[in-house]
């Protein structure tokens, strides 16, 4: 364990420096991976995230990222494909993405739902997604797999063993490495992502001090295929 705990900030070291002061991206004529940054459950944001993801799905795009666990994105995919519930999303981490999954379900039906956060709620949500996969007979399944994943990664996160400071560091680094993972098994597809602003914001240091946050390692690891926009400093 300790181990690995001096090659994990070895290698964020280094991205660091790598990304430190990076422009804000692309041109959004060229932009692979447009970038949304929110204030979570303001109804108006959602209104105008939801406004963009039209505008976008009406040009082809089809793959939403979203700040929220693997197995919810799966959750969701559930909910948007099928004409009944499944699986619902009352008191789970997806709950408030109820007012924006109805308009997407009906304007946007299409979308497919990529959860690049660690586990939350991993005893419940994360436990009862993996009862649907095996009653299904899907655990030998990538799904069921990612899953598990993402069950390990909410445990480490809330690891009280651990730093507060070393956990969102974590968090940071291991939501970035999902991206990655689910954004390169696209092919290229251009895809929007909505994300909290302490993940998106170049100059949010409230939580990480120098730490690089997602969008940094992002846009180091992508270049100019990225594109922000942040709607959590907009008035209404």
């Amino acid at each position: 364990m300790k181990t690995n705990k001096i090659i994990f900030f070895i290698v964020i070291n280094l991205l660091w420096f790598g990304c430190h002061n990076p422009n804000m991206g692309g041109d959004e004529n060229d932009a692979k991976i447009w970038l949304i940054g929110e204030e979570h459950n303001v109804a108006w944001i959602w209104d105008l995230e939801f406004t963009r993801w039209k505008e976008l799905y009406n040009r082809g795009y089809r793959h939403l990222f979203v700040e929220i666990a693997y197995y919810h994105g799966e959750y969701l995919n559930l909910r948007v494909g099928s004409e009944d519930n499944i699986l619902d999303t009352e008191d789970t981490a997806i709950q408030n993405f109820g007012h924006l999954l109805r308009k997407i379900k009906r304007e946007c039906p299409l979308t497919v739902f990529h959860g690049t956060d660690v586990g939350h709620q991993y005893e419940s949500d994360g436990e009862e997604f993996l009862e649907y996969l095996i009653e299904n007979n899907l655990q030998d399944s990538e799904q069921y797999v990612l899953s598990l994943e993402a069950i390990e990664q909410g445990k480490n996160f809330y690891d009280r063993n651990y730093s507060e400071y070393y956990r969102w560091k974590y968090r940071e680094y291991t939501m970035t490495q999902n991206f990655i993972r689910e954004y390169d098994k696209l092919k290229n597809e251009q895809i929007m992502g909505i994300f909290g602003s302490s993940h998106t914001n170049y100059n949010n240091q409230a939580f990480f001090g120098n730490y690089p946050n997602m969008a940094k390692q992002l846009r180091f690891h992508y270049g100019n295929i990225i594109y922000f926009e942040n709607y959590y400093d907009r008035e209404r």
